[in-house]
């Protein structure tokens, strides 16, 4: 029985592996189900028994790689010790780095979640990843009240609003922009504006004197939508 289970968890690995490899090389819409199974060289009812649709595959690997991140994330911030304000520029400097090495990955991601009909779907994804972020983040704001650099009273609730403000928030305003910046480059000043204002926005939660909070790298930004 522990054989059937392997054999099945490696087949659905299988399975999800070579759709997102599908997905780089050709794109999300250009990758068909029979495109998945040909590859892997099962029968198209073998997809079905793992997976509900294509767009269900596609939120388990979203799913792996915020697994894969977060953990990466953790074992960095365990191992590297920093002062709080570089703690969380190397948080949001490392997921930045991940998401532009798996760019095509990403953008496939925003085109089919930031559909109207898949509001809900979005939003179970993005509490998900939040969910693995907020007591990562909130380590650090715990640091940072130590060092006296913010002043909060409650890290976790903070690191909740604040996540919630990154994903909730900003990503609801610049996702639909992601996949139309190659045709539009006026919008990547748009998104950069509105990256600046949610920095300048977690710098008052926080509390920080002034409300300065520089912690994106506007030029890796830059590159993530020239890449």
């Amino acid at each position: 029985m522990a054989r059937l289970i392997k054999d099945a968890e490696e087949r659905r690995l299988e399975l999800i592996e070579t759709a997102g490899r599908l997905f780089y090389e050709i794109g999300y819409d250009q990758t068909s189900v029979q495109a998945i199974t040909d590859s892997v060289g099962v029968a198209k009812g073998t997809f079905y028994h793992y997976f509900d649709s294509k767009e269900d595959l596609l939120r388990q690997l979203t799913d792996a790689a915020a697994d894969e991140i977060c953990t990466a994330l953790q074992h960095r911030m365990e191992t590297v010790h920093e002062s709080a304000l570089e703690e969380a520029r190397s948080m949001l400097s490392f997921i930045l780095a991940f998401k532009t090495e798996n760019r095509r990955l990403m953008m496939a991601y925003a085109k089919v979640f930031y559909r109207d009909e898949n509001i809900l779907l979005r939003h179970s994804l993005e509490r998900s990843y939040a969910e693995r972020l907020v007591p990562i983040f909130a380590h650090v704001i715990e640091q940072g009240v130590r060092e006296g650099v913010f002043d909060v009273e409650d890290p976790t609730e903070t690191a909740e609003v604040i996540l919630f403000l990154m994903y909730g928030g900003l990503g609801e305003r610049i996702g639909p922009m992601l996949n139309a910046v190659d045709e539009h480059p006026e919008y990547l000043d748009v998104i950069l504006k509105k990256v600046l204002a949610v920095e300048t926005a977690m710098g008052r939660i926080l509390g920080i004197k002034g409300g300065t909070f520089k912690i994106y790298d506007i030029e890796a930004v830059k590159r993530f939508f020239a890449s």
